[in-house]
């Protein structure tokens, strides 16, 4: 049962749905059919799980054809009505939650039937709508050149020849707005690009770039805060080592926050967290912003999602840095009220190495290592950290020799795997180890004079180029005496 299409997509109804599904069925003008009507009446009443014995083939069959003899081919033949069904009440649903493109279909049907005093009332209506949205995004560029465009189309032909000054007027702006639209999104597309670039290590085709900047500066659109913040992410993006652009577009995202669509909120606040990371990575006072603005997106509920659930490398980012700020009580109470975001079926681990790193906080190093060893190490990024965390365990216990055995495996590692490990993490462990074997070195052998280049070794270097440890060896390295 849980396979058939209809009723999969029943399942997904709220009790409102479901119950106006059912008026929408009872409408004659929606359907004919009392088959249709019995079906319905039938299922309702397994919702919303649709699961019991009573839903079998033949039950179900007689509900709506009864005594007659039971016909697979019928049935299913019914289902497939009902979807159909399903799908025109969705499609009306959907376009009801855009007020303006809804009435722009009762606009189609007047101009179709040329009646120009009912055209113009549905018009200014749809303008009023759009004029009255705080949001002004896409959509809001998007509708206000539909509602200009809807208007010159109707009144083309409507006045003769040297009188339609006005209607060249209003397809000057109708041009105009198309342009602003078309600028728009691309700008939306470039930071998309942008932000994918650096997750994905692939290059995009900036298709138009110079133009559409120049547009966007000289035409008056940097009034609107989204497009604003987009054509930041830009130019953050042609110098990614200034760091003014970054305030800016933090300035501009949090003091216009409600004039945001969602989708604008969560992609721009994603992609100012992500320059606030790399940042931090090269000086560690960013790693405030950082926390800053992930407490943002977590107040705001609009942290980036993968199908509705925290990502585990989300999830982990929002540990990891507060621990690194010494936020320990806060990394916690996130961890107590976060975890079951995240996407079930990388839940498990996730919160086993969240829990070790706070355990390694607490100097619990033996709760640490207990919840490292149940992790299932699915992939590399598990196996790195947990070596990176072992490390680290066994030197604050002074168990050097198992240090270096770990180092020495977790060399090996590293060199028999460049085929799935990108080139920029190898690189940067290699260097962790490295550094880490210094450290190990000069605690079993002081050297004054290794300690201190060692000491400054460490503060020419950055996260960016070692790992996110760096503060760790800094701190190591300090409490050495030679």
């Amino acid at each position: 049962m849980q396979k058939i299409k209809i009723i999969q997509v029943l399942k997904t109804f709220t009790y409102a749905e479901l119950n106006e599904f059912g008026k929408f069925l009872n409408s004659p003008f929606h359907n004919e059919s009392l088959k249709m009507v019995r079906l319905f009446n039938y299922l309702r009443k397994f919702y919303p799980d649709f699961n019991s014995e009573l839903l079998s083939k033949e039950l179900i069959f007689r509900k709506m054809y009864g005594d007659a003899e039971f016909s697979d081919k019928k049935l299913r033949e019914r289902y497939s009505d009902m979807l159909s069904l399903a799908e025109v009440y969705l499609a009306i649903v959907n376009l009801k939650k855009v007020p303006a493109e809804y009435k722009r279909h009762t606009l189609f049907e007047y101009n179709l039937r040329r009646l120009p005093v009912h055209f113009e009332k549905v018009n200014k209506d749809i303008n009023r709508i759009i004029e009255s949205s705080e949001v002004k995004d896409i959509d809001y560029l998007t509708n206000m050149y539909n509602n200009k465009s809807d208007r010159s189309d109707f009144y083309q032909h409507t006045e003769l020849l040297g009188k339609r000054k006005p209607l060249y007027d209003d397809f000057k702006r109708e041009v105009n707005l198309f342009t602003e639209v078309f600028a728009a999104q691309m700008l939306s597309n470039f930071a998309i690009m942008y932000n994918w670039k650096h997750q994905l290590n692939y290059e995009f085709d900036y298709v138009f770039y110079e133009p559409i900047m120049k547009y966007t500066e000289e035409s008056g659109m940097l009034k609107y805060p989204f497009v604003k913040a987009y054509y930041l992410i830009m130019k953050i993006a042609q110098d990614p080592g200034d760091d003014t652009r970054f305030f800016q577009l933090k300035d501009t995202y949090i003091n216009n926050l409600d004039l945001f669509h969602i989708d604008d909120k969560r992609r721009i606040g994603t992609i100012l967290f992500n320059e606030a990371n790399w940042r931090s990575s090269k000086v560690l006072d960013f790693r405030k912003e950082t926390f800053n603005i992930m407490k943002l997106q977590l107040e705001q509920n609009i942290y980036p999602s993968e199908d509705g659930w925290m990502s585990r490398e989300q999830y982990l980012n929002y540990v990891i840095i507060p621990v690194a700020l010494g936020e320990i009580n806060w990394a916690e109470e996130f961890v107590k009220n976060y975890t079951d975001m995240v996407e079930p079926q990388k839940r498990e681990n996730a919160v086993k190495y969240a829990k070790s790193l706070l355990c390694f906080e607490r100097k619990d190093y033996e709760k640490a290592l207990e919840l490292l060893a149940t992790i299932r190490q699915g992939d590399y990024i598990y196996y790195v950290r947990i070596k990176v965390m072992h490390l680290k365990i066994f030197f604050e216990k002074k168990e050097y020799d198992k240090v270096l055995d770990i180092m020495d495996s977790f060399r090996h590692y590293l060199n028999g795997n460049t085929a799935i490990i990108p080139v920029y993490i190898m690189k940067r462990y290699i260097r962790f180890i490295n550094a880490f074997n210094k450290l190990v070195y000069i605690t079993l052998k002081p050297d004054s004079y290794k300690l201190e280049r060692f000491k400054a070794e460490l503060g020419k270097s950055s996260a960016e180029k070692m790992t996110l440890n760096l503060t760790w060896l800094i701190h190591k390295a300090g409490e050495l005496k030679a």
